[in-house]
């Protein structure tokens, strides 16, 4: 049996062997954003939010973006909320800031 989002997405572990992927995204953790996301990116992201402090971040491969999130309760709460964020448009170099209250992800569904 595989989990679901309540919209319908698998959640599996990442073809990369680090993070989770929902759909079309895969999350990480910043120390592992080098092993998801292709070098050109990820150098041309940062550079446009280079002072945005973030320790998660999302990527989405077909539409070509990358979510930085600033994830202030990622390593002490069970079910961690993204916070602010930043999300960056490989393509178009557009940027957009916000801030939600959603759970990053459920650290119970990463047990096995």
């Amino acid at each position: 049996m595989k989990l679901k989002t309540l919209k319908g997405s698998i959640i599996q572990r990442s073809k990369y062997g680090v993070g989770k992927q929902m759909g079309q995204h895969i999350y990480v953790h910043k120390l592992y954003m080098d092993q998801v996301i292709p070098q050109e990116f990820l150098l041309d992201a940062l550079e446009l939010c280079d002072i945005f402090e973030f320790n998660t971040v999302m990527w989405n491969n077909s539409k070509q973006t990358i979510r930085f999130d600033s994830a202030k309760d990622f390593d002490t709460a069970r079910e961690p909320k993204a916070g602010e964020y930043i999300t960056v448009n490989y393509k178009s170099h557009a940027i957009r800031e916000g801030v939600t209250n959603y759970i990053w992800h459920h650290k119970w569904l990463g047990r096995r």
